[in-house]
């Protein structure tokens, strides 16, 4: 596992160099959230949690980086049908679910 980890980051860094010149993700501070999103799920071995998490703590935005412990908690809230579907298939739907940041 670590192996395979190790041939993602290298990949993701060297796909950042050659997109933005530099080992850096500030560009996308200018990029919609959804473009954002896209961009980074395109690199190699990053998932829309992973991608939300980079979203929500690097650049502030709105965005809900859910995994399966957030659907087992929503779908026992009663928000969510979850039936045990991949997490990354209800990303999105977990998203609309939850209730925007206060300062948004």
């Amino acid at each position: 596992m670590s192996n395979q980890k190790a041939a993602y980051i290298k990949g993701v860094i060297s796909q950042i160099v050659r997109d933005f010149g530099r080992a850096t993700l500030q560009p996308l501070a200018l990029y919609t959230t959804e473009q954002a999103e896209d961009y980074l799920t395109a690199l190699p071995g990053v998932g829309v949690k992973t991608a939300r998490c980079v979203l929500m703590y690097a650049f502030h935005r709105d965005v809900f980086p859910s995994d399966v412990n957030c659907l087992r908690i929503m779908e026992r809230l009663g928000w969510l049908d979850w039936s045990g579907a991949r997490a990354e298939l209800m990303a999105n739907e977990a998203q609309s679910l939850a209730p925007p940041s206060p300062s948004s």
